[in-house]
């Protein structure tokens, strides 16, 4: 079990005060550091006044001892100790002890077995002297007795033996212990140099996926804008092209999280300080909200908004400003919500509160939520990645500010944000001139804040009576209206909104389907479909899962007796059909079977469910053989972590986009002109390659992970050439390359996986078009060992030598990532090396800068993969 890294480190000086044993810590020059309370108890020191004194001051000799050698005696052993770095131990030495309670201050007789270890710096010098001594009165005075004691004499003589020994074991212990101290800090060292290492790489990560993300949803945003603005689109299309635009902003929006996340954690983020009326920035941020607001019911309100001049960064302010309303209007109840924006100058600083009405944030949360990839209690309901909050926290900071939640007057959160209204000394700050609203503009336009569906759910025609009923479970107005229409004509369709909703729906519905999704407020999707297994009257009924979600333990747990069926977003709309009605023909199959059977034994609709249930645990069991067949890695946690994230939250608006222009692109045939008809093919292809470069991501967190399989069959490496070719060729020939493709000799036969080999080879040559300006990209196929070599060849700029090791590491590229051009993240040729090496083969480059480069993929013989 791991410790706890919260956990705080043990109090040292406690626990050495508590030792048993009589301890005193000295320095160099004798003087006391540190005492045990055993020693302070058997001295009659106090430890306020003895700690800082010479020790001979504090233990003074008795005046009235004829002897008086304990100090002498000591100060040879101490001296002994300083010079030569090692124990030392004394005979047992008489050194009475002042007693504070006597009359005069009078001293008690005291012997003591002392030993005095040394505690060496790193240059071998001593930084403390250990002082431990044992109280031996009780034995001197016995001695002193007459022999009727002696045998008492011999025990304490041995005792005192045993703990010389044992002191001096235990010498030899702290030793060792200061040894693995050493070792232990080198090691810390070593990880808090791999965790910066993992840090940055983390940061190069999300600026490469932010770079590449925004290209395709410019081309997106533009031409669904200019469809917008074409009055030759039908009406009933303009909702399709808005939810389209909406799901499209909220993609921009996570996409700006994540590069404002990579430039904090790079340091690359600046203030651009200007001089503007910090109130006029909040009237626009407010402004901006004020449409959405009033559709909804929510009444927002600014007060103290005169004239307060700031010396600011009105952009970052706006966006915190933006943050935090966008994060009050999630959680206030729409037709009551109530949202208030304040502002006022408080001796030169600039408090901003934004309150709500709505549940307001636990007070053991309020430190947390403002962590990144943390979310409030009710996170399932709205859709975000967690950095809002964070975010605005990371630019108040910047300001030299503060941000914090409390309690509201509402009954709700009140969020209070304290800026300095100068900026600091010797940073310039640029006149008031520009005008504040255009400034905030520029963030407020990638923020998409609530969208609005004027269209109802249900529309269309009452639907007959005789179809089945199926209930759709779907927190997302768009995706949940989308679902609706999709099935409607085929059943009777009910919605709801989320997993507690649902269940009441099904109760009373009794619905033939239920179609849910899992990430949903109040209650989980899987925490709902528990529910109806524990149901008498629901247990029956069967229910697909319609998920983001492409979690293979997820879905396994769910597909073993609970879930009849599992959908990954972004999904087909002729594919749900079909599923669909699959479904609701086995359910009406086993009502009409269930109906005839007349004996409780011959209940064939339970046995079919038997039968289903065992195949699923022996599908899932090899399902889980496979997975653990599968090589796997350590991945860091917070990549782990995003990498989920994206998952979900990105697979949801591409499921709209994709649908939406599929569906455009057929009803709108031959309505719109060229230019609009060339506008949705841009917008088709830019989603295909933005659902291309996500797809890229998560496969290769598949492969990292260890969970890639190989399902190996009879291979034909030439035909999967030929079908690459012809599937490139166009835009091959649209770029001016010439495209060639051949096999020399007599190639083997193969078994291995067709599916990976094609991934690995399609990638080598998209790799080889990518990067060819002019010429020519062949691809070769020949024998080699027994085996296939599969031989790519292009003309194009060629790699440098000192990169060449590099390509094949994922997120790597050979541009930089600011002045690139080719698409991509950079996880083509590393996808290739990962499945080159689990199909038992290989990848190699040889390049030549200017002159283009031969990527050399080898396959093994049939034997050689067994």
């Amino acid at each position: 079990m791991g410790t706890d890294p919260t956990a705080q480190p043990p109090d040292f000086k406690t626990l050495f005060e508590k030792l048993p044993d009589l301890y005193l810590i000295l320095d160099p020059g004798l003087r006391i550091v540190a005492m045990s309370d055993a020693y302070a108890a058997a001295t009659m020191l106090d430890r306020e006044t003895a700690v800082g004194k010479h020790i001979f001051d504090a233990l003074p000799d008795n005046p009235d001892d004829s002897a008086r050698d304990a100090e002498r005696n000591s100060g040879i052993s101490f001296n002994r100790v300083l010079e030569t770095g090692a124990p030392d131990a004394m005979v047992v030495q008489r050194h009475d002890v002042r007693s504070p309670e006597s009359e005069g201050g009078g001293f008690v007789t005291r012997y003591w077995s002392p030993v005095n270890y040394p505690l060496l710096n790193a240059d071998g010098s001593v930084a403390y002297v250990i002082h431990r001594v044992e109280n031996v009165t009780d034995y001197v005075l016995l001695q002193k007795e007459d022999s009727a004691r002696e045998k008492a004499t011999d025990a304490l003589r041995e005792r005192a033996r045993r703990m010389e020994a044992e002191l001096y074991s235990r010498s030899r212990q702290v030793a060792e212990a200061s040894t693995r101290l050493k070792l232990a800090n080198t090691e810390l060292a070593r990880l808090y140099e791999k965790s910066l290492e993992l840090d940055a790489f983390k940061t190069q990560f999300f600026a490469n996926v932010s770079h590449e993300l925004r290209t395709p949803l410019s081309l997106i945003l533009g031409p669904v804008e200019m469809l917008l603005a074409d009055d030759r689109v039908p009406p009933q299309w303009r909702h399709h092209l808005g939810v389209v635009q909406r799901n499209a902003q909220t993609l921009l929006a996570y996409v700006t999280d994540l590069l404002d996340l990579s430039r904090l954690d790079a340091g690359r983020m600046r203030l651009n300080y200007r001089r503007v009326d910090l109130c006029a920035v909040v009237r626009s941020v407010a402004d901006h909200f004020a449409s959405a607001l009033s559709q909804r019911g929510i009444d927002l309100q600014v007060t103290g908004c005169g004239t307060l001049e700031a010396e600011i960064d009105p952009a970052k302010i706006s966006r915190v400003l933006i943050n935090l309303i966008s994060n009050a209007l999630k959680h206030v109840p729409p037709g009551a919500g109530r949202v208030g924006v304040g502002i006022s100058d408080h001796g030169g600083n600039a408090v901003i509160e934004v309150s709500d009405n709505g549940p307001g944030v636990a007070p053991e949360t309020r430190q947390t939520i403002f962590d990144r990839f943390v979310q409030g209690s009710d996170a399932q309901r709205d859709a975000g990645t967690g950095l809002g909050l964070a975010i605005a926290q990371e630019f108040a900071v910047l300001h030299g500010g503060t941000i914090a939640v409390t309690d509201a007057p509402e009954g709700g959160a009140l969020f209070r944000v304290n800026l300095p209204l100068v900026a600091p000394q010797g940073t310039a700050v640029l006149p008031a001139g520009e005008q504040v609203g255009s400034t905030a503009a520029v963030v407020l336009a990638d923020v998409d804040v609530l969208p609005t569906d004027p269209r109802p759910e249900l529309s269309g025609g009452r639907p007959r009576e005789d179809l089945p009923c199926v209930l759709v479970v779907e927190d997302n107005p768009d995706l949940r209206s989308f679902i609706a229409d999709a099935l409607r004509g085929t059943a009777r369709v009910s919605v709801a909104t989320d997993g507690e909703e649902g269940l009441a729906e099904a109760l009373r519905l009794r619905p033939d389907l239920v179609v849910a999704d899992i990430m949903m407020p109040k209650k989980r999707g899987d925490e709902m479909i528990r529910d109806m297994r524990a149901t008498d009257a629901l247990r029956d009924i069967p229910v697909m899962v319609l998920s983001a979600r492409a979690d293979d333990p997820l879905r396994i747990r769910l597909l073993q007796g609970q879930a009849q069926d599992y959908l990954v977003k972004p999904f087909a709309v002729d594919e749900l059909r079909a599923r669909v009605a699959n479904l609701l023909q086995v359910k009406r199959a086993r009502d009409v079977l269930q109906a005839e059977l007349s004996s409780r034994e011959a209940d064939v609709g339970a046995l079919a469910a038997d039968v289903a249930a065992l195949t699923r645990r022996l599908r899932a069991a090899a399902d889980e053989m496979r997975m653990a067949r599968d090589r796997a890695e350590d991945a860091s946690r917070a990549k782990t972590m995003f990498l989920n994230m994206v998952s979900h939250e990105l697979r949801t608006p591409l499921t709209q986009l994709e649908i939406q222009l599929a569906v455009l692109k057929r009803r709108l045939a031959g309505v719109l002109g060229d230019a609009q008809t060339e506008a949705v093919s841009a917008l088709t292809v830019a989603t295909r390659r933005l659902s291309g470069l996500v797809t890229s991501v998560l496969d290769y967190s598949r492969i990292e992970s260890g969970r890639l399989s190989v399902q190996s069959e009879p291979c034909d490496v030439s035909a999967l050439v030929a079908d690459i070719c012809a599937d490139v060729r166009d835009r091959a020939e649209r770029q001016g390359l010439h495209l060639t493709c051949r096999t020399e000799g007599d190639v083997p036969p193969l078994v291995s996986d067709p599916v990976l080999v094609r991934v690995a080879i399609f990638n080598l040559v998209e790799n080889a078009i990518k990067f060819t300006p002019t010429g020519s990209v062949s691809v070769e196929v020949s024998p080699q060992d027994g085996g296939v070599r599969v031989d790519v060849v292009d003309t194009g700029i060629g790699i440098p030598p000192d990169l060449q090791h590099k390509v094949f590491e994922p997120f790597q590229h050979v541009e930089d990532v600011r002045h690139k051009h080719a698409p991509g993240v950079g996880l083509g040729l590393s996808s290739v090396r990962e499945i080159a090496a689990a199909l038992g083969g290989g990848v190699s480059l040889a390049s030549v800068p200017g002159q283009g480069s031969r990527f050399t993929l080898t396959l093994p013989a049939a034997e050689s993969t067994q």
